[in-house]
């Protein structure tokens, strides 16, 4: 029988990899965005919006890690508030 403490590693180690990926793909989107030939200030708009679709997203899967939430089971629920990306 597996441990408790083994499942418990996995799904956080799961966690931290799905974020790692989140950040990766984060960070390419903000690097094609610089490289746009558009005004300074469209740049900050679209990288405004990128950061809060990110924060939108990081919000969705703390809720579903809440009890009772549609997926309490999924992630480890190391999200600190404030944080959003």
């Amino acid at each position: 029988m597996v441990a408790l403490d083994e499942i418990t590693d996995a799904l956080r180690h799961e966690a931290e990899l799905a974020h790692r990926v989140r950040l990766e793909e984060l960070v390419e989107a903000v690097r094609k965005t610089l490289e746009e030939p558009s005004s300074a200030n469209e740049k900050v708009a679209q990288i405004k919006a990128l950061l809060a679709a990110q924060d939108y997203r990081a919000q969705e899967q703390a809720r579903q890690r809440e009890p009772g939430g549609p997926s309490s089971s999924s992630g480890d629920g190391s999200r600190r508030e404030g944080c959003s990306i």
